[in-house]
């Protein structure tokens, strides 16, 4: 548990896909397409291949306690939270495979809504 005088662990980039076109994108955009309209199935699909990388990548930092903390929400789970769920699920699968203890789930909470409507702005805007 960190105190005032602990300074939290230095933050770690991963990415499972990098890319600079989408003419170069190594994993399959219709896919992640129906993640963003709510399509449980292929979160599902996206986030065992995120938590499989992860795994396989970034082992070296789930020695200690480890969180996941999807996109803030009010209500309803949006295509971050669908998607981080099957990581979590994933990910906590190959670590109590051998033995080691599996990660948290939190959420972080919003305290208000956007009253920005980001559909309706243009997308050179958004």
């Amino acid at each position: 548990m960190l105190n005032r005088n602990t300074k939290p662990p230095r933050a770690r980039r991963f990415a499972a896909h990098t890319f600079s076109s989408l003419t170069d994108v190594d994993f399959d955009i219709e896919e992640y397409s129906r993640v963003k309209f709510g399509s449980d199935r292929a979160a599902r699909v996206l986030g065992v291949d995120t938590a499989d990388r992860f795994f396989r990548v970034r082992r070296d930092v789930l020695t200690g306690r480890c969180v996941v903390v999807p996109a803030p929400s009010t209500t309803v789970p949006v295509a971050a939270t669908l998607l981080s769920r099957h990581f979590m699920n994933r990910l906590n699968a190959l670590l109590v495979g051998e033995g080691t203890t599996p990660v948290e789930w939190t959420m972080a909470h919003r305290n208000v809504t956007y009253n920005n409507n980001y559909a309706e702005l243009p997308k050179d805007e958004r």
